[in-house]
């Protein structure tokens, strides 16, 4: 079974769909950077940002990770995006979980509880070290 549930007000959409009687739940929501003239300036978030909870099965262990997924914004073509910022947000606070490169486009956080919510701030930093607004994502497992 799948849902999608899109809402053009708050420039944000919901999937959701049903595997092995779990159900995964993704919210994304873009979040931009500061206005600056019409369009805004680069550095821009990225884009096309997904994520998913995973069940790692061992020998002898069982964990879950989020892994999430992300494009290049295509308005960042006239400026050196270097890497890519992930953020875990708590409340209004974000921390910063890791830095990849700019031909990275995902990232895993490993051991992340099985029904917990997370969301996760992604950013793009030039090579002049200039930060992006943030794309949110939040991802909750499993849908109530």
């Amino acid at each position: 079974m799948v849902i999608v549930t899109t809402t053009d007000a708050n420039n944000s959409f919901e999937v959701g769909w049903k595997q092995n009687l779990d159900t995964v739940k993704l919210i994304v929501f873009y979040v931009l950077s500061p206005i600056r003239g019409m369009m805004g300036s680069p550095p821009f978030s990225p884009s096309d940002v997904t994520a998913i909870k995973v069940e790692n099965h061992g020998l002898a262990n069982q964990e879950y990770l989020n892994v999430i997924r992300w494009l290049p914004n295509s308005l960042n073509n006239a400026v050196n995006v270097s890497k890519y910022k992930i953020y875990q947000m708590v409340g209004v606070n974000r921390y910063l979980l890791g830095e990849v490169d700019a031909n990275t486009f995902e990232f895993w956080q490993r051991r992340v509880e099985k029904n917990k919510e997370y969301t996760y701030a992604i950013s793009s930093i030039t090579k002049e070290n200039k930060e992006s607004g943030v794309t949110l994502i939040s991802i909750q497992y499993p849908i109530n």
